[in-house]
């Protein structure tokens, strides 16, 4: 608790960070940083922001190291271009030290979408749709995020899919939930201007790997 306090009394944390995708295309390059904000009442002049990209090994291939100062209510960014992501690669960490001890700590998947060889697709013919050679049938919901209704920025609230608003672990739990009360689908909405966030890539990757198409 004492801790605690005096990290919170400090007021230096990061208020964003990672990579610029949840989700990438083979070969993509992207970048990867973090904000730093001082919400204290002191300079802080030995602040050091940490990315690495991790595999699924543990292991790690650090790609930003990045020393700040920041003055009280000041804010700053470090970021890298250019990166590719690693075959084995599956996350991105970012930590955030001050004079050597770990203050802050950020860590999300990022995951690798390829085309497959051979893929299926849902056919209409007799009547119904096939998949696979065995008829289907759309069992789905009109989606949303569960996080939603607890919004106040009615921006984030409509365009979800978009920057600031898209959190890939309560879309894993939510898709989850749609595959666990025997549902095959779903159905979103998304604005033109969400569409380079990406965002829309990273959920068809998990509906895919869940069987919700």
């Amino acid at each position: 608790m004492r801790q605690a306090l005096g990290r919170m009394k400090r007021g230096v944390f990061l208020s964003e960070a990672g990579s610029e995708f949840f989700t990438v295309f083979a070969g993509q390059r992207f970048k990867a940083g973090a904000r730093v904000v001082n919400f204290g009442k002191e300079a802080v002049s030995d602040a050091q922001v940490s990315v690495q990209l991790v595999n699924s090994g543990g292991g790690g291939r650090k790609v930003l190291e990045g020393r700040l100062t920041l003055e009280p209510g000041e804010s700053k960014a470090v970021e890298q271009d250019g990166l590719n992501r690693g075959a084995a690669e599956t996350d991105v960490a970012v930590t955030l030290s001050v004079r050597g001890v770990v203050i802050d700590g950020l860590r999300h998947e990022l995951g690798l979408w390829e085309p497959k060889a051979k893929p299926e697709y849902i056919e209409a013919r007799d009547g119904g749709f096939w998949l696979g050679g065995k008829p289907w049938k759309a069992h789905g919901v009109n989606y949303m995020p569960s996080s939603g209704i607890g919004l106040a920025n009615g921006r984030y609230f409509e365009q979800w899919l978009g920057r600031g608003a898209y959190d890939p672990a309560v879309i894993e739990r939510d898709v989850r939930r749609v595959k666990a009360t025997g549902l095959n689908a779903v159905s979103v909405f998304i604005y033109h201007d969400s569409l380079n966030a990406q965002h829309l890539l990273d959920l068809l990757r998990r509906c895919e790997a869940l069987g919700c198409g």
